[in-house]
């Protein structure tokens, strides 16, 4: 399994430096146009394929789809945090089957932060390096703006 463990980006620190490390300053996020609204499969499933937008977003993490291998013992492992703090990981691989692409955020994290009909959206923190950051939108609309396209 191959884990990314630091990639740089020309962006601002949002983690908030005077406050704990958990604390994400949320007025300086990215808009990524990266997100997708939670079907029953999705959740239920826990390793969705990956929408277009999602794979291309991956690839700033160090995500090469047209090289990696089939199975998921191959695949690329990124920190993933929610703007309440909990951290976990987000997994890409390809299906052993049909190489379809895919994504697996642990299904208990997920579940605790994300109901059928939420809208998710992803986009990036500085911390340790580097993370991608998942925020609920649907419960927290004062963040649509991360939906747009930058």
């Amino acid at each position: 399994m191959k884990k990314v463990v630091a990639i740089s980006f020309n962006v601002w620190d949002n983690v908030n430096s005077t406050n704990t490390d958990r604390e994400i300053n949320m007025e300086k996020l990215e808009p990524t146009g990266v997100y997708k609204k939670l079907t029953f499969t999705m959740l239920a499933k826990g390793n969705p394929d990956c929408w277009k937008a999602l794979k291309q977003f991956a690839q700033l993490f160090g995500v090469d789809w047209e090289t990696m291998a089939r199975g998921g013992e191959n695949a690329v492992v990124v920190p993933l945090m929610f703007n309440d703090g909990t951290e976990t990981e987000i997994r890409f691989y390809k299906a052993n089957t049909r190489g379809d692409c895919r994504y697996s955020i642990p299904a208990p994290v997920l579940k605790a932060q994300a109901e059928v009909g939420d809208t998710i959206a992803f986009t990036f923190v500085m911390k340790n390096g580097q993370a991608m950051l998942c925020v609920n939108v649907t419960k927290q609309p004062e963040y649509e703006y991360i939906c747009e396209v930058a």
